[in-house]
């Protein structure tokens, strides 16, 4: 008796270490995550200030059009709504990635559709505030405009030339959620197979729509016109930096929220699959920006820019050009990741 209530002692401690372990490894990731964006707007800032030779850059002209201030570029509202089916595609990769494989099969679903209401106040305050501030800023026919995709600078207008400077960006944060994700499965070892065959449905929805909204609106000029290929690889930086990571820092913490099962998390079936798919995205990724970076080579990018600096000066301010964006994307997709997890259903699997 005192035997068999010994090992049951002790396996049940076992296993309290075992999700303690967890839980600590993904707080240890989430704030890792969240680090690096703060530190990459800070050391922007920095480097701004010591272009600029002041502290205080509010009401200083930092943008690349030369005319707007820090103050201008944070709340670049048109340029907000400009980004809104770019950030809602990049939202959607990056849940449906981290969906894929994850251990969380909700309990309490009322608690869980509670969780994703509370993010759809955000989700759609902040596109409603900026599109009524665009508008008031602009007009009506400026916002349509922007929202069509036909504007990348305030003083142009192209049937789908936003599209074509964001084409390679938004398909490189497609297998860079994957390959996040993956290496994220890997490491922290949070991860099952149950639910996945859903995972691979909206993955194969995402790239769908990619190609639907790509036929739609085109997309040579992404892959001729160097003003647009230099575009999307800052695109990238700025994103693969601040973006990509403050979103999984949230979806992290969503995760460690809604307690994964210790049972799904201790399987080891999803491995090999996790495996595939996250070298196939790195795999993927790197040949995107590579090759962005190729046809770029020996080529003049300052000649495209608005304004003759440096790169680091382009590099710095574009940061700060998507502040609503760092705020929108990460809420969309903790929305979204919400919103799969309600849909699922325990015993789905790969085909």
């Amino acid at each position: 008796m005192s035997s068999g209530f010994s090992g049951n002692f002790f396996k049940i401690g076992k296993d309290i270490d075992s999700t303690d372990m967890n839980k600590l490894k993904m707080s240890v990731w989430a704030f890792v995550l969240l680090m690096v964006p703060i530190l990459v707007l800070l050391v922007s800032y920095l480097f701004l200030a010591w272009e600029h030779s002041q502290l205080d850059l509010w009401n200083v002209v930092v943008h690349e059009n030369g005319v707007y201030t820090l103050a201008q570029s944070i709340f670049y509202f048109n340029h907000f709504i400009r980004e809104i089916p770019v950030n809602v595609m990049t939202a959607f990769s990056i849940a449906a990635s981290f969906y894929l494989f994850t251990p969380v099969v909700p309990d309490d679903r009322v608690r869980t559709r509670r969780l994703g209401n509370y993010l759809k106040i955000f989700i759609f305050i902040i596109p409603a505030a900026a599109g009524i501030a665009a508008v008031t800023q602009t007009d009506l026919r400026t916002f349509l405009l922007d929202l069509g995709q036909f504007k990348t600078r305030d003083t142009s207008a192209l049937y789908g030339s936003h599209w074509h400077s964001h084409f390679c960006h938004v398909l490189w944060m497609f297998f860079a959620a994957g390959a996040a994700s993956c290496a994220y499965r890997e490491v922290s070892g949070m991860g099952c197979f149950s639910g996945s065959s859903r995972g691979v449905k909206l993955l194969g929805l995402w790239f769908a729509g990619f190609i639907l909204i790509s036929c739609i609106l085109g997309f040579h000029p992404a892959l001729t016109n160097m003003r647009y290929l230099a575009h999307q690889c800052r695109e990238i930086v700025t994103h693969s930096l601040v973006t990509l990571p403050l979103s999984f820092a949230l979806l992290i913490a969503i995760e460690q929220r809604l307690r994964p099962k210790v049972s799904l998390v201790s399987s080891q079936a999803w491995k090999k699959k996790n495996k595939f798919w996250g070298l196939c995205s790195i795999l993927a990724s790197s040949v995107i920006f590579l090759w962005i970076l190729i046809k770029l080579r020996h080529r003049d990018i300052m000649a495209h820019a608005q304004k003759q600096s440096s790169v680091m000066d382009l590099l710095a301010s574009h940061f700060f050009e998507h502040s609503l964006d760092y705020l929108f994307v990460p809420l969309l997709t903790a929305g979204m990741f919400l919103f799969f997890l309600n849909a699922r259903r325990p015993h789905e699997t790969l085909p």
